[in-house]
């Protein structure tokens, strides 16, 4: 073997190394997310996570696409001011991560 070809058989060994290090890391971190959501938060069928939530007065104020591919929501009951957030998983189901009781309602960028 020359130098040249010992040469690029070294860098795409460290290429690979570290490409399949970082993926591992963030399947690493994905699988740590997926088991701590499972493990203490509340997750039952979207329709009837979104009828409590109603049946609490909350309403459903922003929502948006995780990277994760799950649908992330924010409701708020605008009297009281106790929050939700709201992750509603491929699967159907949907868990609440975070809430609280207090608040505050912000007006919209540019509004």
């Amino acid at each position: 073997m020359r130098w040249s070809e010992v040469t690029v058989l070294v860098l795409a060994i460290i290429i690979l190394f570290f490409t399949f290090r970082d993926s591992q890391a963030t399947s690493d971190l994905d699988d740590a997310m997926n088991t701590q959501m499972n493990s203490y938060l509340p997750c039952l069928p979207t329709q009837q996570t979104i009828d409590q939530l109603e049946n609490l007065g909350e309403e459903r104020i922003w929502r948006g696409l995780s990277a994760r591919g799950h649908i992330t929501e924010i409701w708020v009951n605008k009297k009281t001011l106790k929050w939700s957030a709201v992750v509603h998983t491929p699967s159907g189901h949907s868990c609440l991560p975070d809430g609280g009781d207090h608040g505050e309602i912000l007006q919209k960028p540019g509004a």
